[in-house]
């Protein structure tokens, strides 16, 4: 007999809750996900879902699942941040692992996140995530992207070059155009073109 009993496993503070769904099952599978940069709490690294995932059950054992097998993630962080990923393949026609859905409607707007191994433009040669920009035009087959910038930075003005023919004859949303200039604008920009 042991004098010693087994410590339950506990989730730190850089486990998020998460759900995911892989692309061979149908099942829905509620876990914790990794937070790749733990020293970073509460705040999400884009890193956690480039190129493998770590998911930890209840009994804190580990699973590495690759990007590309997984079909949808919902992450949910401690900030209470709730973040949805697709697979590529159902918007790109090619699996280039996972997409961050920020808006689906008239005009759907998702984001997918790789790291750039480019020394020349990584002078502390540390992997830095480049972030794409993908816009689907639902109602006119058309197809945008990818729009290329660091993690952070926000290309407002391409997306709105591919997007002025759809608001030429609502003025509100060509005033409410000049005035985007972050995610959250643009996304809000949709939110009205859909109302229309």
């Amino acid at each position: 007999m042991s004098l010693f009993g087994q410590k339950k496993f506990e989730y730190k503070n850089y486990h998020f809750s998460a759900k995911y769904v892989l692309k061979n099952s149908k099942d829905t599978i509620f876990t914790k996900i990794e937070n790749f940069d733990k020293n970073r709490y509460p705040i999400f690294s884009y890193s956690t879902i480039v190129k493998r995932l770590h998911f930890r059950n209840s009994n804190g054992e580990k699973e590495a699942i690759n990007e590309g097998d997984i079909q949808y993630l919902e992450i949910n962080d401690n900030l209470n941040v709730n973040r949805e990923f697709i697979a590529s393949s159902s918007v790109l026609n090619k699996n280039k692992g996972l997409l961050e859905v920020f808006h689906t409607g008239k005009i759907s707007f998702f984001s997918d996140y790789n790291y750039n191994y480019d020394l020349s433009i990584n002078s502390f040669a540390r992997d830095i995530i480049v972030v794409r920009d993908y816009l689907v035009d639902n109602q006119n087959g058309k197809f945008y992207g990818p729009y290329a910038h660091k993690l952070g930075a926000f290309s407002a003005i391409t997306l709105m070059d591919n997007l002025k023919e759809n608001f030429k004859d609502y003025p509100d949303l060509q005033s409410m155009t000049e005035n985007v200039q972050s995610k959250e604008s643009f996304i809000n920009l949709l939110k009205s073109y859909d109302a229309k």
